[in-house]
């Protein structure tokens, strides 16, 4: 795509990218003396770790997250009734699926 570039990189023994975001960014902060408002990452890098430190840095969170993907396109993942995000909950807090088990 036109206008992109990369302004830091790195080498490193981390096994996934949500743990490399980041040293990136300190690097980048490092570098260039600010975070940057828009801290561009694929869903790799998405976590709640690292939404937290977006959040104490004032950027903004937008990466997607691992499973942005699958639960935006697949209709039958996102309306399983056996996912634990659509147990229906009742006015006691407790889930139906739990209820019925009981």
């Amino acid at each position: 795509m036109a206008g992109e570039y990369i302004v830091v990189a790195d080498v490193n023994h981390y096994r996934s990218d949500m743990d490399c975001f980041v040293p990136l960014i300190e690097q980048f902060h490092k570098i260039y003396g600010f975070y940057p408002k828009y801290p561009v990452a694929d869903a790799g890098y998405g976590s709640y770790n690292n939404y937290i430190y977006c959040e104490q840095k004032g950027m903004e969170k937008y990466m997607k997250f691992p499973m942005f993907k699958k639960e935006s396109t697949d209709k039958k993942y996102r309306d399983d009734l056996f996912r634990t995000v659509n147990f229906k909950i009742d006015e006691d807090g407790i889930s139906t699926i739990i209820k019925s088990i009981a």
